[in-house]
């Protein structure tokens, strides 16, 4: 089942309404799917919309400050998130879960935080977690409802961050992609200026979440045929966990593959297992030691179990914990 939450932060005396919320739902989309089998418990509303659980958490304090500073700080549709939302007293957690599309339940969960918005005075700001994006309250419903119901608000739902390099090509990355079972995408030397990246990024995206992951290691994108973007599956250059889909462009190639420090790390401990075998193997299989089986059976099999084990526990690893064996060294 698949889980996403958005943060709602209100003022001291903002008062939310169980009735209210589903009215203020239906008031902006009177037709199409509705919040219904409305439940009150002490401290939170459930209802649900179509297949999907929504469920407003109403906590007594503040979002701690520590969580959100850097992104009010850095805040590219807010500039004074810092200032505002430090005033907030409480906030609401919007919770949707759903086994079903993830697209029509981010739908629902932007849908449900804009009825929350009309339905309660006093809402200070909204916090996508997904994305790591603050909103104004008012900002969020009129961004969003430029695309919902029919279509999709990337803007909230992905950041595109950007930005220019001092050699004057762009670099950036998203976040947000991952609550669609997407690899985030990243570029670290585009010759495109910085808007003209982010654009394709969010070309990428749409395409993406449409889609899903149709584009494969390796796989070439661009908008004509005589665009080819190489497209990797590599660990991130920016921190983020697990691999993403990395952006080569023709004539920026990072330069030559040198072996990270899990690769020396992987190397030898197959080399100790190998040797360990083929001792096993020697010992507790005396035939083994006349000359003739010992050329022509003993060393091929301890060199075929090495290199099976090689093979298998790097496919295992990378594929468990993103792990890689080489990396691009920078030019």
């Amino acid at each position: 089942m698949a889980i996403s939450i958005a943060m709602v932060a209100l003022g001291a005396n903002s008062k939310v309404s169980g009735s209210s919320i589903p009215k203020a739902w239906a008031k902006r989309w009177p037709k199409g799917v509705q919040l219904t089998d409305g439940e009150k418990k002490d401290h939170s509303l459930s209802f649900r919309a179509d297949d999907v659980h929504v469920i407003f958490g109403l906590m007594g304090a503040p979002i701690p400050w520590s969580d959100i500073e850097p992104l009010c700080t850095h805040a590219p549709f807010w500039p004074e998130a810092a200032s505002e939302m430090k005033q907030h007293a409480r906030h609401v957690i919007v919770t949707v879960m759903s086994e079903g599309d993830r697209v029509s339940m981010m739908k629902i969960m932007t849908q449900a935080t804009i009825a929350l918005i009309d339905a309660c005075e006093g809402v200070v700001g909204v916090y996508w977690c997904n994305s790591s994006l603050m909103f104004p309250p008012d900002d969020f419903a009129e961004i969003a409802c430029e695309f919902i119901p029919g279509g999709m608000p990337l803007p909230i739902w992905v950041n595109f961050c950007v930005s220019q390099t001092s050699d004057g090509a762009s670099a950036g990355f998203t976040k947000g992609l991952g609550a669609f079972d997407l690899m985030e995408l990243e570029a670290t030397k585009s010759p495109e200026p910085a808007e003209e990246l982010r654009n394709r990024f969010l070309g990428l995206a749409d395409y993406l979440i449409t889609n899903g992951p149709v584009i494969k290691d390796g796989d070439t994108v661009g908008e004509d045929a005589n665009e080819k973007i190489k497209v990797t599956y590599e660990s991130s250059a920016f921190g983020a966990e697990g691999r993403v889909m990395r952006l080569t462009y023709d004539g920026t190639s990072s330069g030559s593959l040198k072996m990270t420090t899990y690769g020396y790390i992987h190397a030898m401990a197959t080399l100790i297992c190998t040797v360990g075998f083929g001792y096993l193997l020697y010992t507790r299989l005396p035939l083994l030691q006349g000359s003739f089986l010992r050329h022509f059976l003993y060393v091929p099999m301890t060199l075929i179990f090495g290199f099976v084990l090689l093979l298998a526990s790097d496919k295992f690893l990378e594929t468990k914990f993103g792990w890689q064996v080489f990396e691009k060294r920078e030019s």
